[in-house]
C-alpha cells in the first residue's frame, strides 16, 4: 500500500533539543525515523480495517539508507509518506521519506516483520 500521514511535535517535548545553528528546538533525527515507522503502521492498520480485520501487530526489524538532509524545527509541519516496495511472505520493505513543505528532510528504506494473525 501507499500512505500520507501529517505530522509534527510540540514545543517542550523530550525529543526536541536546542540547537545552535537553527533557531530554536528542533527534534532528534531518531524522531524522524519513528513517524516514518509510525506512519506505514497507520497504513498498515488502516488496510486491515479495510479488510474487516483488527490491526495485526508489527515489528520494524531494519533500516537501510536512512538519511537526514537536515533537523525539523519543533514548529513546523511535516508530511510523511510511506510505500510498500516488496513483501515476501510475512517481511515488508518500504520506502519513507519526510517532507516539510515540498522540500524532503529525510528518507528511509524500512524492513517490517508482521507476524501472522493466529486467530
Amino acid at each position: 500500500g501507499v500512505g500520507t500521514i501529517l505530522g509534527g511535535s510540540k514545543s517542550g517535548s523530550v525529543f526536541a533539543v536546542e540547537d545552535a545553528k537553527e533557531v530554536g528546538s528542533v527534534v532528534e533525527e531518531v524522531v524522524l525515523l519513528e513517524m516514518m515507522a509510525q506512519a506505514y503502521a497507520c497504513l498498515r492498520g488502516y488496510e486491515d480495517r479495510l479488510a474487516g480485520r483488527p490491526p495485526g501487530m508489527g515489528f520494524l526489524v531494519g533500516v537501510r539508507h536512512f538519511v537526514c538532509h537536515r533537523r525539523v524545527g519543533v514548529s513546523e509541519e511535516v508530511v510523511i509518506n510511506v510505500a510498500t516496495t516488496v513483501q515476501i511472505e510475512s517481511f515488508f520493505l518500504a520506502e519513507a521519506t519526510v517532507k516539510v513543505v515540498h522540500e524532503t528532510v529525510a528518507q528511509a528504506e524500512l524492513k517490517i516483520w508482521l507476524p501472522p494473525n493466529e486467530g
